[in-house]
């Protein structure tokens, strides 16, 4: 009987471990993509700030400008997680492998 429940443990624990790498998976997936949105909302209103000054728009230029600096920051804050998430992995399996 004692085999039974440590059979059943082992297999609770093998579909716990599946699902935190899913959900892992799937949250690393949704940053990169939030990464991507942020950098190209970003860069749009890079764009629409240098068009607004050339219209000598200088409230929508200053409105763009915020609106881009405040993309990058986040973006930058991201970027971070993820970076820092892959070097984590990169010393783990460091450890494992010495």
């Amino acid at each position: 009987m004692a085999s039974a429940v440590s059979e059943e443990e082992r297999r609770l624990f093998t579909a716990y471990e599946s699902l935190a790498v899913a959900q892992k998976d799937g949250l690393e997936s949704a940053l990169w993509a939030a990464l991507r949105a942020l950098e190209e909302s970003a860069a749009l209103s890079r764009r629409l700030t240098a068009r607004a000054r050339e219209r000598n728009l200088q409230v929508a230029a200053a409105n763009f400008e915020e609106r881009a600096r405040t993309a990058e920051h986040h973006a930058d804050l991201i970027r971070q997680v993820l970076l820092n998430d892959k070097n984590a992995a990169s010393t783990e399996e460091e450890k494992k492998e010495g």
